[in-house]
């Protein structure tokens, strides 16, 4: 697939500095047989024969913190741990970088209910109409909401995207496009 870049999507390099590789919209090329349900973080150096900087502790380290507050609290594995190889190496940093703030456990149906509800509000309650509450929970009014939507073709909106995002992370892929908001039923 062209245009995806690096198959990480983040790399972290000596100095700490973080540049954002494949989009996590996208499913990663690098842990085979794991792609479709991690989130790959690569850092710059051979840990078998280097050290890895205290910046990039602190960097990885932030980082973890920052996806775990999109995505709650996430099992942070080495690439060893699902691959027969000897990466992230003897002298990567591991406990140090794991040990990133854990947020306490949030109801994460809950919450994808309550976005869930916030898109439907925007985008297809009438103006003369009573929002839906934010309340996490698909009720009578949110039934009604959804089965209003009808994604026909070539439909383009954050509800897609917010389809799309859930059926990536679940590992259901959505074709070539990722979640681009378009819904398409041929994906081409």
């Amino acid at each position: 697939m062209a245009g995806l870049g690096i198959g990480y999507h983040f790399l972290v390099r000596k100095d700490g500095s973080i540049y954002e590789g494949r989009p996590l919209d996208y499913v990663g090329a690098h842990a085979y047989g794991s792609n479709y349900n991690s989130i790959g973080i690569c850092c710059e150096g051979n840990f078998e024969t280097e050290q890895m900087t205290d910046a990039q502790v602190a960097s990885v380290r932030w980082l973890i913190d920052y996806l775990r507050g999109i995505y709650g609290n996430l099992r942070v594995r080495k690439h060893s741990e699902v691959c027969k190889t000897s990466c992230p190496g003897k002298n990567y940093r591991f406990t140090e970088v794991t040990n990133a703030e854990i947020k306490p456990a949030v109801d994460e149906k809950k919450e994808r209910i309550k976005e869930l509800q916030r898109l439907l509000n925007k985008l297809y309650i009438k103006k003369d109409e009573k929002p839906l509450d934010i309340d996490g929970i698909i009720g009578e009014k949110t039934n009604k909401a959804l089965r209003r939507v009808a994604l026909k073709n070539y439909t383009a909106n954050e509800l897609v995207t917010f389809v799309q995002r859930r059926l990536i992370m679940n590992g259901c892929g959505v074709g070539v496009y990722g979640a681009d908001g378009k819904y398409r039923t041929s994906h081409g």
